[in-house]
């Protein structure tokens, strides 16, 4: 699924982050600092193939997080690759020529939500869906690079 995936997400954004503001009050007005980030989720479109392999695929993660049938679930989150149920995710923005402009790096994903399919002989349509992911933070590449240092010096 991992290699269909590559080629059936066909849309998404940039991810985002929040600062809260803390006001505080210091002569009878607000002053105003810098509080917690907080990292939104994260959506991707997919195309859903004739096979259902990514929707399966991520089915089958979910079931994994928490049963379908039970409310049995993991309880350990692992994260990089360990037997729990988070994993590293990342998107690449390319350029015209297809080279690299910008990576992100979305640390201990897991999906939060999978979007139905509509299903109507209205919409000729390729079918799609909507994944949204929870993660911890991001990190983020140079123009061209992986995280924190420039690839193209």
């Amino acid at each position: 699924a991992r290699t269909e995936a590559q080629f059936l997400c066909h849309a998404t954004s940039l991810p985002s982050s929040d600062i809260t503001d803390i006001p505080l009050g210091f002569r009878g007005r607000p002053v105003h600092f810098a509080g917690e980030r907080t990292f939104n989720p994260w959506t991707v479109s997919i195309y859903n193939d004739i096979n259902f392999t990514i929707r399966n695929a991520f089915e089958q993660w979910s079931n994994y997080i928490v049963r379908y049938d039970s409310t049995d679930g993991r309880t350990n989150p692992g994260g990089n690759g360990t037997n729990g149920y988070m994993t590293d995710l990342t998107v690449t923005q390319l350029d015209r020529n297809d080279r690299p402009l910008k990576k992100y790096y979305f640390k201990n994903a897991y999906p939060q939500s999978i979007g139905g399919v509509n299903l109507s002989f209205n919409t000729p349509d390729i079918e799609t869906f909507d994944v949204t992911f929870i993660y911890n933070y991001f990190e983020t590449s140079e123009v061209g690079g992986a995280p924190g240092r420039n690839e193209n010096n």
